[in-house]
């Protein structure tokens, strides 16, 4: 028999089984699994097979002869699925996140999105080759646009957090990098990543201020990010966070951090997952583009084939943001109605005649002959608002997605 050895990582979608030598040796497999919010096991199908182990040769991994070394997966290309399922969490809150959500599945799609916005042309080039920012040696003090001034400091900060020492904290990244900064940039437009540097080193000092304070003193996106960043301790805190002060392009920024400090590999199974999704298939998406972006980095060649279809985000299936001032979906309307949303708006034109009127307790009947005319819409301006503002119980997102099944 023979071994075809193929270049690391491929994605779980790959895997077929896992084989164990003994019943006992895959129930402590399940045990250990147990245990962790990350290891999905449920998920691929576990069996004995003895007769595959006792054909099994004294050889040993890696073979020396072989192979000369592994090259571990590129930090980046793990972060990169973090990065995917954050930005689909919380994709609910605007167009702007949508965008992102489908540059992060698919960085060559919606480049005019990229063109239009700075901050996504960085992710798009990130989401490529594991690099945002291309470093240029310069003394010089670089006056910038402030909105760029912010977006290179955020990038940067993203490739620096990918090459620093797991050890050291958030707190200490951040503030190593904002420090460096402040060395490159005028004088004047530093005033506000001074304000960010002395705001985040007070964080856990007595009299700091609260997170409510700190956030409304900083205005920029990626200022307030680096503050939740440094507060917040994982993604799962970052969603359950009410942030009713956060306008969207907050939330875009902090889903990037908190996306890439997490990764996919410690999301937990909650999140690596959307409610009325088959199973796996997220992970399949996430998974088979994660390792397509480690070969496309480490150059090896490896064609893994086209990546399942994106994951789209519940608001974008909905229409919400097509340029229509009334929705007139079946999903749309149900969505309103299952959450009580007061943005149903119905006209009902009847048959001219004479028309008997009832009324019930809290309902009005109309009594007439024929057939009326009834037009439901819903205003999508309304809408996107209470998207935004909600977080939908998983039946109920559940329920919605499987009408687009």
């Amino acid at each position: 028999s023979q071994v075809h050895l193929v270049p690391a990582p491929l994605p779980v979608s790959l895997i077929d089984s896992i084989v164990f030598q003994s019943m006992e040796e895959m129930r402590k497999f399940n045990t250990s699994a147990s245990e962790l919010k990350n290891a999905p096991v449920g998920d691929f199908q576990r069996k004995v097979g003895k007769t595959l182990f006792a054909r099994a040769g004294s050889w040993t991994w890696p073979p020396k002869a072989q192979v000369t070394g592994l090259a571990p997966m590129p930090r980046a290309a793990l972060a990169s699925g973090g990065v995917m399922a954050m930005l689909l969490h919380l994709a609910n809150k605007g167009r702007l996140l949508v965008d992102a959500a489908r540059l992060s599945f698919d960085p060559d799609e919606n480049q005019t999105a990229a063109r239009e916005n700075r901050f996504l042309n960085y992710l798009s080039n990130w989401m490529n080759s594991g690099v945002a920012l291309k470093r240029v040696n310069s003394k010089s003090k670089e006056r910038l646009h402030q909105e760029e001034l912010w977006a290179r400091l955020f990038w940067g900060f993203v490739d620096r957090f990918l090459q620093s020492e797991p050890e050291k904290s958030a707190e200490e990244t951040v503030l190593e990098h904002l420090q460096d900064e402040l060395k490159s940039v005028d004088r004047k437009q530093g005033a506000d990543v001074f304000c960010l540097f002395e705001d985040i080193r007070s964080l856990f000092d007595l009299g700091g201020g609260t997170l409510s304070e700190l956030i409304g003193r900083n205005q920029s996106p990626v200022a307030r990010a680096m503050i939740l960043f440094c507060v917040r301790k994982d993604c799962a805190d970052l969603l359950e966070f009410d942030g009713q002060e956060l306008r969207e392009q907050d939330w875009l920024a902090a889903a990037i951090l908190f996306g890439i400090r997490s990764g996919w590999l410690d999301l937990p199974s909650s999140l690596r997952t959307i409610p009325g999704l088959k199973k796996g298939e997220l992970s399949d998406a996430v998974t088979r583009r994660m390792a397509k972006m480690s070969h496309r980095i480490s150059g090896s060649g490896l064609d893994l084939g086209p990546s399942p279809p994106r994951i789209q985000p519940l608001r974008e299936l909905l229409g919400v943001d097509a340029g229509q001032e009334k929705i007139t979906s079946d999903a749309a309307l149900q969505l309103c109605n299952v959450m009580k949303w007061d943005c149903i708006k119905t006209r009902v034109a009847i048959p001219k005649g004479d028309h008997q009127i009832t009324v019930d307790g809290s309902r009005v009947f109309i009594e007439f002959s024929g057939l009326p005319q009834v037009t439901t819409e819903i205003d999508s301006s309304h809408l996107s608002d209470l998207l935004a503002q909600s977080s939908l119980p998983s039946s109920k997102e559940a329920r919605i997605r499987k009408m687009f099944s």
